[in-house]
């Protein structure tokens, strides 16, 4: 008896843990935005997302054709928006050039100037806050050790 309930918790455990679902599954079924996909973090069962973009040299629009270029290191992927919607290239644009994942050495060429002012806007509020974090706490050690000697 004994070893029948431990085959049916194993198989009842084994089927709770296959019901995961990614966030690309996720978005494609409730019809979401692609900036959406980079807001979640739940990559079940995925490797790690940064690995896809890691090799990224340089990524390029091309508006006259509307297509994206990324070059990398090992060669080149092209995704095209011909039949798309000039607000959903704009949306599609953002997501790609916010994305967090690729590395700071890659360059973006031919993006939209409103886009790139937003990604500027988004460095210096990072590199600040970093910057007075640091201050906070060089502060707080300053009063530690003032209150010590």
């Amino acid at each position: 008896m004994k070893n029948i309930n431990a085959i049916v918790g194993g198989i009842t455990l084994c089927s709770a843990l296959s019901f995961g679902q990614t966030n690309v599954i996720a978005l494609k079924s409730h019809a979401g935005t692609a900036d959406e996909l980079l807001e979640k973090e739940d990559n079940f069962g995925l490797p790690d997302p940064a690995y896809e973009y890691r090799y990224v040299d340089s990524v390029k629009y091309v508006k006259k054709e509307k297509i994206v270029i990324n070059y990398r290191t090992y060669g080149v992927d092209t995704s095209f928006y011909t039949h798309e919607e000039d607000s959903m290239i704009q949306e599609h644009l953002k997501a790609i050039r916010l994305n967090p994942l690729y590395p700071e050495k890659t360059t973006f060429i031919g993006f939209p100037k409103e886009i790139e002012k937003l990604a500027t806007e988004r460095g210096v509020k990072q590199n600040s806050f970093s910057f007075l974090f640091i201050l906070s706490i060089l502060g707080a050690g300053g009063l530690v050790v003032r209150k010590t000697f």
